[in-house]
């Protein structure tokens, strides 16, 4: 990866070197084949993530599962704040029947001659 990956060419930076981007690459690939203690936080507001125990049925040892409520930003991000989940059901039945109205209302008047206004006769 450190010939692929900014390492050559003018994409290089050249007060940097490439010393610091090859010790993280090295600590990453200790990370892959865990010859280093590490921790993985995965912070999933949605709960569609899924880690596997490997210990199962038993609790693993290793891994610590917290539930918590999502913050009013978290909802704002996902778009849940201005969802209604209470009475949508009386609010669709009325939009519904008002939307049969008016469609009855126009086929009453497409079917219906037109209506001119007063006429008188002299």
């Amino acid at each position: 990866l450190s010939e692929k990956a900014f390492a050559t060419g003018d994409a290089r930076d050249a007060t940097q070197g490439s010393s610091e981007f090859e010790v993280f690459l090295g600590r990453l690939k200790d990370v892959m084949t865990a010859s280093i203690p590490f921790t993985v936080i995965l912070d999933d507001p949605l709960a569609n993530s899924y880690l596997q125990n490997l210990y199962a049925p038993d609790p693993d040892p290793n891994m610590t599962t917290e539930t918590y409520e999502r913050t009013w930003d978290q909802n704002e991000e996902l778009g849940l704040n201005d969802m209604k989940v209470e009475g949508y059901e009386e609010g669709h039945a009325a939009g519904v029947a008002a939307e049969k109205a008016a469609a009855a209302k126009n086929a009453e008047g497409e079917s219906a001659p037109a209506k001119v206004g007063p006429t008188t006769a002299t």
